[in-house]
């Protein structure tokens, strides 16, 4: 089995291209924390077609992001040699977001609706 779970934050603003063939690509790194001495793992990501522009529609820098893929190997040749990259292929997102930010979207309640005062209550 080839699964990877990832949660972390994008590391710069995700550019989508469109192939030769009208697909639509891009390349992200995502940084997760690793939880000691405040340091992160910085990992290549690529996802493709609805996916890819769902990235490039909602995700900018710094976005806490939750994805799942598989772990994929390219080989390329350069002039110094043969070449290889791992990244995660990237097949499901989530958004994701900081408590805070979660806590100050919820309603105060209904127009008209105060709180009982607890000391009232006869139990």
């Amino acid at each position: 089995m080839n699964l990877v779970v990832l949660k972390g934050r994008i590391v710069r603003d995700p550019e989508v291209r469109i192939t030769g063939t009208g697909k639509a690509v891009v390349d992200f790194t995502v940084a997760c924390d690793t939880g000691k001495d405040r340091t992160a793992d910085f990992i290549s990501c690529t996802a493709w077609d609805k996916t890819a522009e769902l990235i490039g529609k909602w995700f900018s820098k710094g976005k806490e992001i939750l994805l799942t893929g598989s772990v994929k190997v390219s080989k390329y040749e350069t002039e110094s040699g043969t070449r290889y990259k791992t990244y995660v292929l990237t097949s499901r997102i989530e958004f994701c977001g900081s408590r805070e930010a979660k806590v100050n979207e919820i309603p105060d309640g209904p127009e008209g609706y105060e709180p009982l005062d607890d000391s009232e209550l006869p139990f």
